[in-house]
């Protein structure tokens, strides 16, 4: 599941609600807008930049003599309510949104904001997980999920409710959903019989959502990890019906399907992906034997070359996450196997360089 977009501007008063949150706690897509904290990411752009207040940096990169990205982060401490995996997360104009998710027991109904501030925004129809959701203009939607099954609504928020407002081809969870073309991308999933090839473009069309088939995978394909900068497109990972993926695969318009262009050390799935110049990086994800892991691995778009040049404060794997072009946000998760700790933090990652 899968998330990822544009920046969110955030204004003085935000920032001071997010720092008072924050500060509770010591220790250590398609879309509109985008961001964080403007402190937090610049330092994408100077490394030696002081954190915000209440913000916790943990990691370090793996130097080598070329030029390399890796990835500091800021913990916002509690940002939902339980801990969740099979989160969906997007971020809208006033803020960054995790929808639905499964807390050990069973399915949530919640659409929370998490940051600038942490409140109830909505409900869904029914308790979801491993939905996605994007903005398209100014509405989130909410794509397929489900609980003991999928479904194959498309619910539209309407705060506090929500309702659905029309139907997938087919019942389908575990896709991805990246911004694309002023609309959003469903990529890939599962409908409980068949691994999905497809990803769907879905704009609007007047009042009317419309989708198209943009383009389809080698394979299908859920639990991938998506990232997207402008009209390209990386999927790594994911899960196929022969077992776990360690293929990275790239589109752009002019293909008809997505092409294989690298491959992870290892097969993972449930990993989140972003895009900053001239490299993808995957963080987290859970290997074959079920653990989640902590690698956060940086793939150079043009050698093909891949490395580790970081690692999360904690394994992390089946959490939500949308990026914003300079890094991430990543929220719940499992931080250990068989659900036996899950997350309810939210963390900012944000990318420097180095030589």
């Amino acid at each position: 599941m899968i998330v990822a977009i544009a920046l969110l501007v955030v204004t003085v008063s935000a920032l001071v609600r997010m720092e008072t949150v924050t500060s509770r706690t010591a220790g250590n897509s398609a879309v509109d807008a985008s961001g964080t904290d403007p402190k937090a990411l610049r330092a994408a752009n100077n490394p030696d930049e002081k954190a915000p207040a209440g913000f916790f940096r943990t990691g370090s990169g793996v130097r080598t003599g070329a030029a390399w990205p890796y990835v500091r982060f800021a913990i916002v401490h509690n940002a939902l309510p339980q801990g969740l995996v099979g989160v969906s997360l997007s971020i809208g104009r006033k803020g960054i949104f995790a929808t639905g998710g499964y807390n050990g027991l069973q399915s949530v109904s919640d659409v929370q904001q998490v940051f600038p501030k942490q409140r109830l925004f909505a409900r869904l129809t029914v308790p979801t997980h491993d939905a996605a959701s994007g903005w398209i203009g100014p509405n989130l939607y909410v794509f397929g999920g489900g609980q003991a099954v999928s479904y194959n609504t498309i619910v539209q928020i309407e705060p506090p409710l929500s309702a659905v407002v029309d139907r997938l081809p087919t019942a389908l969870s575990d896709a991805g959903m990246v911004p694309y073309a002023g609309g959003a991308l469903l990529i890939g999933g599962h409908n409980g019989g068949t691994f999905s090839k497809e990803a769907l473009l879905y704009t609007h069309q007047g009042s009317a959502l419309r989708a198209k088939v943009l383009f389809r995978l080698p394979i299908g394909l859920r639990y991938a990890g998506i990232a997207s900068t402008g009209k390209r497109l990386w999927i790594a990972g994911g899960r196929t019906a022969s077992g776990m993926s360690r293929e990275i695969y790239y589109f752009a318009p002019g293909l008809a399907r997505a092409e294989a262009v690298g491959r992870l050390p290892i097969a993972i799935d449930k990993a989140a992906a972003w895009a900053v110049p001239g490299y993808v990086l995957i963080a987290g994800g859970q290997t074959l034997q079920g653990a989640p892991q902590k690698n956060v691995y940086a793939f150079n778009v043009l050698t093909r070359k891949i490395r580790i040049v970081g690692t999360l404060p904690t394994p992390l794997a089946d959490m939500g996450y949308a990026s914003n072009g300079q890094g991430a946000y990543v929220v719940g998760g499992a931080t250990a196997p068989n659900l036996s700790a899950l997350s309810r933090n939210l963390i900012v990652i944000y990318t420097t360089w180095f030589r």
